[in-house]
């Protein structure tokens, strides 16, 4: 295991396991302890996680695709996983088990159509691929706005705060499922970013290093699709962390490639965590949808960082 590669991400989880055993072993008032233990922590472990793996997957998309206004929504797997949820909540079945496995199935179709379109598009692999994420998204997002039109005035308000993301969660089940998805994710880099470099620097030179770049691509495709596919099942699409962290590791770290996903984990889920904590000290007596804030935030951040590039 390339153990420098992932240095900086064991001494962030370092830090934060102390912090975390100073918080708990601290003899403070239990209900003050109940609450951060059953509200306040899962929901830090959510937020964190869920940044994680948006920054983690923008990046991928960014390397792979060698640009960098992809996200992990630019190929329109969550747009299907979205039309799939908003359809339920049309259709009155709201439950969450429901809408998780109607997110899964969309995301799986999303992939599936993504790969049928793609042959299509461009004999350029790459491109096609981006070309029909894009016409998945517009067509997708289309049945959405459809869908909507003839709903009623609280299903339509419903989904709207289900479109922009919220971290409004009790208890540890979605935390540990995102938290689990990021493991996950963690350790597949590991074992596969270095062919990631490779791919990033082109389809010809990947081809002399021995990478199939179509194999490797598709491979990366499928895992974020479903990866962004639990994401949005248990918190929505949240937009602007998976396309303005990564550009910043990528301007902030230019000359540490290999440690790009670990800067990308650690500052995803630095923001999405600062987000979460600001939209809570601003507005305390109600939930504000975290995608809302991300987007005020993320929009000028992402302007400067292109300015600086």
């Amino acid at each position: 295991m390339p153990f420098k590669k992932i240095l900086p991400l064991i001494i962030f989880f370092g830090f934060l396991a102390l912090f975390s055993v100073s918080v708990f072993s601290n003899q403070a008032d239990p209900n003050y302890q109940w609450m951060l233990y059953n509200l306040r922590l899962p929901r830090f472990i959510l937020s964190f996680s869920v940044g994680a793996i948006l920054s983690l997957c923008g990046l991928y998309y960014q390397s792979i695709f060698q640009n960098p206004l992809a996200s992990p929504y630019t190929l329109g797997t969550s747009m299907v996983s979205s039309f799939a949820a908003v359809l339920l909540f049309s259709l009155g079945l709201q439950g969450q088990s429901n809408i998780v496995w109607a997110v899964f199935l969309g995301g799986s179709l999303g992939y599936f159509f993504l790969m049928l379109f793609s042959q299509f598009m461009s004999s350029n692999r790459r491109d096609g691929l981006l070309l029909a994420g894009i016409a998945q998204s517009l067509l997708f997002s289309s049945l959405v706005l459809f869908v909507q039109i003839y709903s009623s005035p609280y299903i339509n308000q419903r989904v709207i705060h289900w479109m922009v993301g919220s971290l409004s969660v009790v208890g540890w089940i979605e935390p540990l499922c995102a938290f689990g998805a990021l493991i996950f994710i963690i350790f597949f880099t590991v074992f596969r970013w270095s062919r990631v470099e490779v791919l990033s620097l082109g389809d010809d030179f990947s081809t002399t290093r021995g990478v199939n770049p179509d194999r490797e691509r598709n491979l990366i495709i499928a895992l974020v699709s479903f990866i962004i596919a639990l994401v949005v099942a248990i918190v929505g699409p949240i937009g602007f962390v998976g396309l303005v962290v990564p550009n910043f590791v990528r301007l902030i770290f230019s000359k540490r490639m290999p440690q790009w996903p670990y800067l990308a984990i650690i500052f995803g889920g630095i923001f999405l965590s600062s987000c979460d904590f600001l939209v809570r000290l601003l507005f305390p007596d109600r939930e504000i949808p975290i995608g809302i804030i991300t987007s005020l935030i993320g929009a000028p951040l992402f302007i400067a960082i292109l300015r600086k590039k």
